[in-house]
């Protein structure tokens, strides 16, 4: 049983608070007061439009908690992900391509415990290192085969 201290308390009633006095159009209001963009984040060199939904995962499976993304050499998006718990699909990698297509998805051992994912450059060829905290393991495959 989670006991709860008193930091966790007064940080839950003020996000609360927060969330309750100001309307959730005024944050996506902040960079586009026309509402007709996507919202921006972060500052200088590191702006960012927030696309949502922008990748959407094949039929049936539904997203888990996102602990990994990267992008190989050929623009494809590798995102790596816990799987939900209600998805009818067991695939913890998903990869897409540069427009943000389903292209496949793969690794029904990482489900539950994917927490990162790294691509790496070796020689020629491209690898995919998993981190599966739930089996305590850590496994690299190819992009090809992948």
């Amino acid at each position: 049983m989670n006991k709860q201290t008193r930091r966790s308390f007064l940080t839950t009633c003020s996000v609360a608070v927060f969330g309750t006095t100001f309307p959730s159009r005024f944050y996506l209001q902040t960079s586009d007061k026309s509402g007709n963009r996507p919202p921006v984040v972060g500052s200088g060199v590191h702006t960012y439009e927030c696309v949502h939904d922008w990748l959407v995962p094949p039929e049936g499976l539904v997203w888990g908690d996102t602990h990994g993304l990267c992008q190989d050499e050929q623009g494809n998006i590798y995102v790596g992900h816990t799987v939900h718990k209600s998805s009818m699909r067991g695939e913890a990698i998903v990869v897409f391509d540069p427009k943000g297509r389903f292209i496949r998805a793969f690794g029904e051992g990482f489900r539950g415990g994917a927490h990162g994912l790294k691509l790496r450059s070796e020689g020629k060829a491209e690898f995919l290192y998993h981190c599966d905290i739930n089996r305590c393991r850590v496994v690299k495959t190819s992009t090809v085969t992948a």
